[in-house]
């Protein structure tokens, strides 16, 4: 029997994973495979000494398996290892400082997406009538709209990215300021206000 939980975990968002891992173990799941969607599950008896930890994967780090550790599974760039003990707070720094190219690569990406949003946006300023009485202007505004939840998406995070590396600096675990499931939620506003806004001038056009 298989079990999907829909749920997308963010590379930052290594710890939050394991511990959901540690708990579906206890409920008497074991983790199957790492969807895009979400992990998927399949049932076994309850594990209540088990631990997971979700690295970035040997072939791509180039690091071995830390020893005491036993392989789980591969998916793409994280690999889960598990064993019979928690980490320690000494461990949960090191895992916060072998987790620091994801902090950099986050923030490349906000700052590529804003340069995005600037130069698509000032390109609809140049050529769109944006009269909303207009199928033009309608389709105007909705790619403002969905840009913006973009960026606000992104801006939440590069604040979860500052945050780990203020937790970094200060030698303390790694706390997300905001969810990082929860801010799928921006996305999948964006994609409903780009299909509503299709499918609205398209109905307009063949109505015509």
């Amino acid at each position: 029997m298989l079990k999907r939980i829909w749920a997308y975990y963010e590379n930052l968002d290594y710890r939050v994973l394991a511990e959901k891992l540690d708990e579906m173990a206890r409920a008497g799941w074991r983790l199957k495979q790492l969807g895009l969607l979400g992990p998927i599950f399949e049932d076994c008896a309850p594990n209540k000494t088990v631990y997971h930890r979700v690295i970035r994967s040997p072939q791509i780090s180039g690091e071995p398996i830390p020893a005491g550790w036993t392989f789980l599974l591969r998916s793409g760039q994280r690999t889960v290892i598990t064993r019979d003990a928690p980490l320690t707070p000494a461990e949960k720094l090191v895992e916060d400082q072998e987790n620091d190219h994801y902090y950099r690569g986050q923030k490349h990406i906000f700052f590529c997406w804003l340069f995005m949003v600037i130069v698509l946006v000032w390109s609809d300023l140049r050529t769109l009538d944006r009269s909303v009485f207009l199928p033009e202007g309608l389709l105007f505004w909705g790619t403002i709209t969905c840009w913006v939840l973009l960026l606000a998406e992104g801006l939440l995070e590069l604040a979860n990215a500052l945050a780990y590396h203020r937790a970094r600096r200060a030698g303390q675990p790694y706390e997300p300021v905001v969810a990082w499931r929860r801010l799928r939620l921006f996305g999948w506003l964006a994609l409903a206000v780009c299909l509503g806004g299709t499918i609205l001038v398209c109905s307009f056009y063949i109505l015509l």
